[in-house]
């Protein structure tokens, strides 16, 4: 009796990538994603992940009968770190991932190690990818071979935190444009005071770039008529004069988007509290500042269009409102963190 033959050969990379993908796959399962296997893409993606409504944990949600699921999706590619050395992706490849991210269907690359998940975000890869555009113009330029590959270091990787990276997912599959002109993917690593700038420099960019969006064209100069008023119509008085360069209904629209971020930062007041309100007026009077500063013209922008979907202004107001919400409730997340992790620390100091 002949001996049977072997039809192929399983390599252990096969088997240690599959591995991985299970891995990953069962961490997106517990945010409460839906997920495919697309191994066979030309493109590279692993995983094709389709996302809750809202950042969900599964595992907290007791005997619930289930989630609602949004329609946005995002792309998990798998790397399985078998050795000291880092794994590499096709710079088509990897430009092809970033293509996707910045029409509203991001790529994430996870390494997976034996202690610990890693991720690299669409923002990090298209920092990468730039690193290893202008390493290789620089070898070019000292006669040396260039590199082939793109490499993606466990260095720049972010290690895997199931709820941070629920909040990103949901916010880089909502917003690309505004995740890849920010920085709030590393707002968890911020201090209180940090993070708090960049929340408050976060909404003062919305501001702008919704008033931009539609008041453009309108005059900034010296003696311009309109004067910002409060919703009930009564002029507002500050040490530096009246905001004088929108219109009542404008300056109310403008208002409101401002007060929508520092109500979700600070939930126990109303709008018309004196804290909500200041902070509020502080956005609108800093903008006025910033256009007397440059000689009455608009600052740049790197916001503008990049969360309005309608031309209308009110239906751009309230999606300009629900954008500062949507990110002022990661800020909340980010704020908790640091506080837990500062008790945990006092605790074990206390010990």
């Amino acid at each position: 009796m002949n001996a049977e033959m072997g039809m192929a050969q399983r390599k252990r990379t096969a088997y240690l990538g599959d591995v991985g993908e299970v891995k990953v796959l069962l961490e997106l399962l517990d945010l409460g994603a839906a997920v495919h296997l697309i191994t066979g893409s030309d493109y590279g993606w692993d995983l094709h992940v389709q996302v809750p409504l809202i950042p969900t944990n599964a595992s907290d949600l007791g005997d619930a009968d289930g989630w609602s699921m949004s329609g946005r999706a995002a792309h998990v590619q798998v790397k399985k770190k078998s050795s000291s050395k880092s794994p590499s992706v096709d710079p088509g490849t990897i430009r092809g991932w970033i293509s996707g991210s910045e029409v509203g269907v991001p790529t994430f690359a996870f390494i997976v190690l034996p202690e610990a998940n890693f991720y690299l975000s669409p923002r990090d890869l298209k920092t990468i990818v730039a690193n290893w555009e202008s390493g290789n113009v620089k070898k070019k330029r000292e006669g040396k071979a260039e590199v082939k590959s793109v490499t993606l270091s466990l260095s720049k990787a972010r290690e895997y935190n199931s709820e941070e990276f629920s909040w990103l997912l949901h916010l880089w599959t909502k917003y690309p444009g505004i995740m890849y002109r920010s920085s709030i993917e590393d707002w968890a690593k911020l201090d209180r005071d940090g993070l708090y700038q960049e929340a408050y420099q976060f909404t003062c960019e919305v501001v702008l770039a919704w008033m931009k969006s539609h008041f453009a064209d309108i005059y900034l100069g010296p003696g311009a008529q309109g004067v910002l008023r409060l919703r009930d119509g009564s002029a507002r008085d500050v040490r530096d004069g009246p905001i004088d360069f929108l219109e009542a209904t404008q300056g109310a629209d403008a208002l409101g988007i401002a007060q929508a971020a520092f109500l979700t930062m600070y939930p126990d007041k109303s709008d018309v509290s004196p804290e909500i309100q200041e902070l509020s007026w502080g956005v609108l009077q800093d903008l006025e500042k910033a256009i007397h500063t440059l000689g009455f013209r608009w600052p740049k922008s790197k916001f503008m269009t990049t969360y309005a979907s309608s031309p209308d202004i009110g239906k751009s107001r309230e999606e300009a409102m629900q954008l500062v919400r949507d990110v002022m409730g990661y800020y909340n997340k980010c704020l908790a963190w640091r506080e837990q992790l500062a008790s945990t620390k006092q605790d074990r100091a206390e010990d």
